[in-house]
């Protein structure tokens, strides 16, 4: 039940960014909400490793400080990053960035040899990464 839970978080997320190019961040605090209400049952009623939690949000960590550093990323994928990896641990959030990196390098190539975008256009990573963690679900 949770993980259809965050499947329709990531879902709304990506209409969202996808529409508009931003995200509402009430959606992200209901997720983030519900992410850490699931821990916490988790911890206290099933085993349960934090240490796990812990590690999986660091891909979201390193995104943040690259969407602060830099301003090529959006600081949202970095918030929703972190959140999605502190509820799938360090080996499920790998794997879904992997699928959402390789899903977005791929649909990149392709409309700039198309010349439907130039290096300069935003590509909304939200949907890429929700894709990519139906993906992981699905293979694991």
């Amino acid at each position: 039940m949770a993980k259809i839970l965050v499947l329709l978080w990531l879902i709304g997320l990506s209409l969202f960014d996808i529409r508009y190019k931003s995200v509402p961040v009430w959606m992200v605090l209901l997720g983030g909400a519900g992410i850490i209400c699931g821990g916490f049952y988790k911890y206290a009623f099933e085993e349960y490793h934090i240490t796990g939690s812990l590690w999986g949000m660091a891909p979201g960590i390193l995104l943040l400080l690259l969407a602060v550093s830099t301003g090529k990323a959006g600081w949202v994928d970095g918030v929703v990053l972190l959140l999605l990896g502190s509820a799938l641990g360090i080996q499920g959030i790998i794997l879904t960035a992997m699928f959402s990196l390789i899903l977005i390098s791929i649909l990149s190539v392709i409309l700039l040899v198309m010349h439907r975008v130039n290096r300069w256009t935003r590509i909304p990573y939200i949907p890429f990464l929700t894709v990519g963690y139906l993906l992981s679900e699905l293979i694991v």
